[in-house]
């Protein structure tokens, strides 16, 4: 029994004197590069190996906490590499750069293969890109000179160049009638409108197609109550609860609201006109009195 317990006595000190020396002062410890530190306070910490299989020591400063590499193992590792590069040629194009299929005799053989493909790729982006580009600005203009309003050439142009990045070639029909009929995620008004947009860009070529048939499905819209409207307009500011309650009165789009000025307002009859939007009609439209009176205070103030 005297015996085992000796021996683990000095298992145990063993074991601690490990720890000690792996984690402890050493007397050969570096200083600080930061804090230039001669107190001592230098730990070891975790080595790593470098791509040559060399292992350096990495050192923990505990006054400023900043980690650093042993500079002897540092410059080790610099001669080695410098050594192993002198040695073998330097490879011209690594592994990241070149085509695995191609196949490279020698060790300082070029791979000019796969650079000509690499350029001719990016310069074949590059100009698919400045094509749909001008594309794109060639048929803003021809729905400008058409007589279009705003919107639609803003709304069609963006659906061409989404059908584009979809994988459509605009110059082949099926092409374009195969991506609108895979996008799942559009409903069939949505896709009525891409038929509708590039419709116009083939006028616009001088071709023609059939166009594909897609129905928009009417839904009923939601109508709140007035009384859940006059609490939606009671819990905005001034300004949003004034323009909220003229299209309350009046039934008009947002956008033709947002463009009536001072002028459209008459007072004495308590009446606005209001500017039509597409496809719509200028009326006169009454307000009541006592909202008119609100609409008169915030319009002064």
């Amino acid at each position: 029994m005297v015996e085992v317990q000796n021996k683990n006595a000095e298992n145990v000190q063993n074991v601690s004197k490990e720890l000690h020396h792996s984690f402890s002062v050493v007397s050969d410890r570096p200083k600080c590069p930061k804090c230039k530190d001669k107190t001592g306070k230098v730990w070891k910490v975790s080595p790593y190996n470098d791509d040559f299989g060399n292992i350096i020591k990495r050192w923990s400063c505990r006054c400023c906490g900043m980690r650093f590499s042993d500079r002897d193992d540092l410059t080790k590792s610099k001669l080695c590499k410098e050594q192993f590069f002198s040695t073998y040629p330097k490879m011209i194009n690594s592994t990241d750069n070149y085509l695995q299929y191609n196949q490279i005799c020698g060790l300082e053989a070029k791979n000019l293969g796969a650079e000509q493909q690499s350029i001719v790729l990016l310069k074949e982006q590059q100009n698919t890109t400045t094509n749909i580009e001008a594309i794109i600005a060639k048929y803003e203009w021809y729905l400008k000179k058409e007589g279009r309003k705003q919107t639609t050439i803003v709304g069609r142009a963006k659906l061409l160049k989404l059908l584009w990045k979809r994988g459509a070639n605009l110059n082949d029909v099926d092409s374009v009638k195969t991506i609108i009929a895979n996008q799942s995620s559009w409903c069939d008004g949505r896709k009525s409108n891409a038929v509708d947009a590039y419709h116009s860009y083939l006028l616009m070529e001088g071709r023609t197609w059939t166009k594909p048939v897609y129905n928009k499905i009417s839904k009923i819209p939601f109508v709140p109550k007035d009384t859940e409207i006059d609490q939606l307009i009671s819990g905005c500011t001034d300004r949003i609860a004034t323009f909220l309650q003229l299209l309350k009165e009046t039934y008009a789009r947002a956008g033709e609201m947002w463009h009536c000025s001072d002028d459209n307002f008459d007072f004495e009859a308590k009446t606005v006109s209001i500017i039509p939007e597409k496809n719509s009609i200028a009326v006169p439209f009454f307000i009541n009195y006592m909202y008119f009176r609100v609409l008169r205070y915030s319009t002064h103030k």
